[in-house]
C-alpha cells in the first residue's frame, strides 16, 4: 500500500512539473519574449530558462514566482490558475 501511496504521489509531481514547464514556455511566448528576453527580467541566464521548460531541472515554487511577478508581469495566481487548468 505504502509503494501505491508513493507512486502516486510521484505520479502527481510529474505531472505539476510537465504542467509547469508546458505553461510557462506556452505564457512566455504568448508574451512573444524570447528565453533571452525572459531570463533577463528574473535575472537568470538563458540556459537556466531552457533547463527549466526542457525538464533537466525542476519547476520550485519560489521560481514560478519570480517569473509569474518580474518575468510574465503577472499575480502567481494567475499563473497557478493556468496550470491547474492545463
Amino acid at each position: 500500500m505504502l509503494s501505491e501511496t508513493k507512486r502516486t504521489i510521484k505520479a502527481e509531481r510529474d505531472r505539476w512539473q510537465r504542467a509547469a514547464r508546458t505553461i510557462i514556455a506556452a505564457t512566455r511566448r504568448d508574451l512573444d519574449l524570447t528565453q533571452e528576453q525572459l531570463a533577463e527580467r528574473i535575472g537568470w541566464t538563458r540556459d537556466r530558462v531552457a533547463k527549466l521548460e526542457s525538464g533537466k531541472s525542476d519547476v520550485k515554487l519560489p521560481d514560478f514566482c519570480v517569473i509569474a511577478q518580474r518575468g510574465f508581469r503577472m499575480k502567481p495566481d494567475d499563473l497557478f490558475l493556468r496550470v491547474v487548468r492545463w
